[in-house]
């Protein structure tokens, strides 16, 4: 378990504040009560911890949905069906255009509005899709999300931070000078003296590192995913290439590319590196979302 993961354990368990993070998927599919809503968003509001993996779910639910990798929630099409939303926003609408069965629910919720009570709990388009996906062999999303979306939170990378007097100069000020915002957590701060130092030496694999991870936690996933890729062919230390690899499977997957993910995560299993056990876990989520095989 990381240090995150515990760390939440812990405050669930009444050693500190209480966070919502069990409760971030089933808000983010619009499976709560109003009631419990409101209380969410409140909780979102005050703890950064919360609000950062509620960014992060929303982030991967709308990226798989732009992606064709899940459909729209239950309740959404319930809510355009009854005409309680506004118009869908451009991706939902284009998602609906090209999925046929989001298109056919829509359409049988517009037809049975009147009929059916879809306050009822469990909701019965929700019945509906998940009888679907029982027959079909696949997880319903929502299950998958919530397994992943406690899997996959990104822990920001170790910085240390070390001069010589050798090498001062404008490389090694802006690299001290971006690690030192990058441990205080300033990823906007850090990233322009990272940049700086990645042009400065582009053969330096870990600068980059540092810089696609920068962009990777500011919610930039197919930037980071570039960045990274331009440091595998920097990087030839195995623990350098290692850590390289898992942040761009973090990448690729905040982009909505799973598949590409899963390669980068079979590369940390190959690297026998110490983020295998937890690469072998994502592996195992994304292809039962994908179909692909994840050996």
């Amino acid at each position: 378990m990381n240090s995150r993961s515990k760390s939440r354990n812990q405050k669930q368990n009444g050693e500190g504040p209480t966070h919502v993070v069990d409760l971030i998927v089933e808000f983010q599919i619009g499976e709560l009560t109003s009631e419990a809503e409101a209380e969410i968003r409140r909780h979102l509001g005050e703890c950064r911890e919360c609000a950062a993996d509620y960014a992060w779910v929303e982030a991967f639910g709308r990226n798989a949905l732009q992606q064709g990798l899940r459909h729209l929630a239950p309740a959404r099409l319930v809510a355009m069906a009854e005409g309680r939303e506004t118009a869908a926003a451009a991706h939902e609408e284009a998602h609906i255009s090209a999925c046929s069965s989001c298109s056919a629910e829509l359409e049988w919720a517009r037809r049975e509005a009147p009929a059916i009570d879809f306050e009822e709990s469990p909701s019965p388009l929700k019945v509906r899709r998940r009888e679907r996906a029982e027959d079909e062999g696949r997880i319903p999303f929502g299950l998958a999300l919530g397994a992943l979306a406690a899997l996959v939170r990104l822990e920001p990378l170790p910085v240390r931070l070390s001069r010589s007097a050798s090498i001062l100069g404008t490389f090694e000020e802006n690299r001290v000078a971006g690690l030192e915002h990058y441990s205080l957590g300033n990823y906007a701060a850090a990233e322009g003296p990272l940049r700086l130092a990645a042009e400065l030496r582009p053969e330096d694999g870990e600068i980059r590192l540092y810089l696609g991870s920068v962009e990777l936690l500011q919610g930039r996933g197919a930037e980071a995913a570039q960045t990274l890729e331009r440091a595998l062919g920097q990087g030839e230390d195995p623990t350098l290439r290692e850590e390289i690899f898992w942040q761009l499977a973090h990448a690729r997957l905040a982009a909505g590319q799973p598949e590409l993910a899963m390669d980068a995560l079979r590369e940390v299993v190959l690297l026998d590196s110490t983020h295998q056990d937890e690469a072998r876990e994502i592996l195992v989520k994304l292809a039962a979302i994908t179909g692909e095989s994840n050996s």
